[in-house]
C-alpha cells in the first residue's frame, strides 16, 4: 500500500502517518523547518505514546539527533520513529522506494536511503501521540518476527553497515527478547528504551 501510494502524490515532500495516531499540530511546521534549514531528505521527531487518551503514559521515544547519532543507532535500532517522519519523495524513489519486509518496511528504507547517501536528521520536539497496546510487546515474543529481524540485519551486514560482531550483538539482543515472557518485555522496553515526563 505505501509503495502504491507514493507515485500518486504529487507533493515533493511526504509525511509518513499511520491511522491511529496523532500528529501534533506543529509537527509539519517543524519538520519543514529542519529539513529547508539543512537541505535534508528525511526527517523525524520524537513521539510520546499513550494508552487510552494522549499523555497518560508520559512515555517518550527520543530518537539520535545527527546523522552520526543515527549511524550508530542503525546499527541496533531504527533510528527513526517512522510515524513521525517527512521525506523527499524522489530520494525515496531512487533508493527503491519500499519493498516487501516484513515488520520492517520502513526500518530497511531508511537504511537504504542511508546508504544511498541521503541527508538525514531528527528533532527532538514531540511531534505525534503513538497508541500503544499489548500487542507491540507480544510481537517482540513472535518466532516470525525474530526470523525478520535475523534477515534484516543480514542484509545490513551486506550493504556494510554492520560487520558481523554487530550482527551477532543485533541478533543476540532480539533473540533474548523473544524468548522473555511478553510482560518482562514491556518492562524493559518502558524501563530502558523509553523516556518518562514528568506532570
Amino acid at each position: 500500500a505505501l509503495n502504491y501510494g507514493l507515485p500518486k502524490c504529487q507533493c515533493d515532500i511526504v509525511a509518513r502517518m499511520d491511522s491511529d495516531d496523532l500528529s501534533r499540530p506543529d509537527r509539519c511546521e517543524k519538520l519543514l523547518s529542519k529539513m529547508t534549514k539543512e537541505k535534508l531528505d528525511l526527517v523525524g521527531g520524537a513521539i510520546e505514546e499513550f494508552n487510552h487518551e494522549p499523555r497518560d503514559m508520559r512515555a517518550v521515544r527520543m530518537p539520535p539527533l545527527t546523522r552520526e547519532e543515527i549511524m550508530k543507532w542503525l546499527k541496533r535500532r531504527n533510528p527513526f520513529n517512522h510515524v513521525s517522519v517527512i521525506f523527499n519523495r524522489k530520494a525515496v524513489q531512487l533508493a527503491g522506494g519500499y519493498e516487501p519486509f516484513a515488520w520492517m518496511e520502513d526500518y530497511w528504507l531508511w537504511v537504504r536511503m542511508i546508504a544511498n547517501n541521503c541527508k538525514c536528521a531528527n528533532i527532538s520536539d514531540v511531534v505525534v501521540d503513538v497508541r500503544t497496546g499489548e500487542g507491540m510487546y507480544a510481537r517482540r515474543s513472535n518466532v516470525t518476527y525474530l526470523k525478520s529481524q535475523i534477515h534484516f540485519f543480514s542484509e545490513l551486514q551486506k550493504l556494510e553497515l554492520i560487520n558481523s560482531r554487530e550482527r551477532a550483538m543485533a541478533i543476540s539482543e532480539r533473540t533474548i527478547a523473544t524468548l522473555l515472557p511478553t510482560g518482562l518485555v514491556k518492562v524493559a522496553y518502558n524501563k530502558f528504551l523509553r523516556e518518562k515526563k514528568g506532570h
